[in-house]
């Protein structure tokens, strides 16, 4: 990281990284209690459409990285990048990165989801990191350990730009990509196999995307799941998959509350809508979840 990318970093970004909170914030500013001393009444403003701050408690101020000096204790401006470099999360931060997303052109794919016009290439693969990817998981009451052991931080290049995002992958190698801003996914579209063993066990699960597949995990307390399970990732996989889910005695659906879901049962021999009689009242695993 050089100064000039350090200086596009918003100081209300890398306070929030570092877990600083505003007391109060407008769309101009931002004011929050000292990050240098203990007080009760804020003091430490940002001018959020200048991307200055002013601690009015200590009569200073500055740019961005006149405050990561203050906040890291570097001696220079080479230490004080290194220092950004490490704690901030790649690219863009997550508020950035939202309205990024909102401005680049995306096309709908038939299920449901979200493609870039020019596609996009996987730059980089990674143990989860990014505060921004927790808090989206946290918003969803996904458990932080469970998301640690299957999902992945992935980045990719689209139109330019690079992109972050939580990242599951499937039996081809490509990834379903999903933050708070955007869904979609990087080629080859597949299906995900969970399987216990070689030999299939006597039931099998299904779900419809990764969030149900996390979901019914947290909800059960289960670090893993006990039964086969495959996540479709699209409902395109039904027919795909029923070769392989005609091994097993019992075919566990946990599918969507709709139209689509409950026809789908229809598609599978002894296969039980578990979609109805977990969380019937609502859309899907996930919803259930955060209803707790």
């Amino acid at each position: 990281m050089n100064s000039s990318q350090a200086k596009k970093i918003l100081i209300v970004d890398l306070l929030q990284t570092l877990n600083y909170k505003p007391t109060k914030e407008t769309v101009r500013e931002a004011w929050y209690l000292s990050p240098f001393r203990s007080e009760q009444t804020a003091s430490f403003k940002v001018a959020k459409d200048k991307n200055l701050w002013y601690d009015f408690g200590a009569g200073e101020g500055g740019n961005i990285l006149d405050l990561a000096q203050k906040l890291f204790h570097t001696s220079d401006l080479s230490e004080t990048l290194k220092e950004l470099d490490r704690v901030y999360t790649p690219f863009f931060s997550f508020h950035k990165q939202g309205e990024i997303f909102s401005k680049v052109p995306l096309k709908k794919t038939e299920d449901d989801s979200f493609s870039f016009e020019g596609g996009l290439t996987i730059s980089g693969v990674e143990p989860l990191h990014s505060k921004g990817l927790f808090d989206y998981l946290k918003a969803r009451k996904i458990s932080t350990d469970i998301a640690n052991f299957y999902l992945k931080e992935v980045t990719f290049r689209a139109n330019g730009r690079d992109y972050f995002a939580l990242g599951f992958i499937n039996d081809k190698g490509g990834y379903e990509l999903r933050n708070k801003y955007y869904k979609g996914c990087s080629a080859p579209k597949h299906y995900t196999r969970i399987l216990l063993s070689h030999q299939p066990t006597d039931q099998i699960n299904i779900f419809e995307g990764f969030f149900d597949f996390l979901s019914y995990l947290t909800y059960y307390d289960l670090e893993h799941p006990k039964k086969d399970t495959i996540v479709l990732n699209s409902l395109v996989f039904l027919k795909p998959i029923l070769e392989i889910t005609c091994r097993y005695q019992q075919v566990n659906l946990y599918l969507d509350n709709d139209t689509t879901g409950k026809e789908a049962v229809a598609l599978f021999q002894n296969g039980i809508n578990f979609a109805e009689q977990v969380y019937g009242n609502h859309k899907d695993f996930n919803e259930f979840l955060c209803s707790q």
